[in-house]
């Protein structure tokens, strides 16, 4: 089998869609990294997702994981313009009954 082509694919879908599970299965299949937008999001607070982190310090800690050498799947959408650094988006849809 040929080397897996793409070191950064991003997954994004609407909330409830799966993306999380299906960038975590993908990465672990290839053999890469998971990133997850919500571990740069949030700070940690108790109880959690109450206080934001500011967008610099948020961008400049997920554009350093994407800086390393190995195979990233990532999980995010919204602010983060990190969109031109990915070789690769898959667009999630959620199911809906007919």
């Amino acid at each position: 089998m040929p080397p897996f082509p793409y070191h950064r694919i991003n997954i994004v879908g609407a909330p409830g869609s799966e993306t999380s599970t299906l960038a975590c299965a993908l990465a672990t299949e290839i053999g890469g990294r998971f990133i997850d937008a919500d571990d740069f999001y949030w700070k940690p607070t108790d109880p959690p997702f109450r206080d934001k982190v500011d967008t610099p310090a948020r961008l400049s800690a997920l554009l350093s994981a994407m800086a390393e050498r190995t195979c990233r799947v990532m999980r995010f959408d919204g602010d983060q313009p990190v969109s031109d650094r990915v070789q690769a988006i898959v667009q999630g849809a959620a199911r809906h009954a007919c």
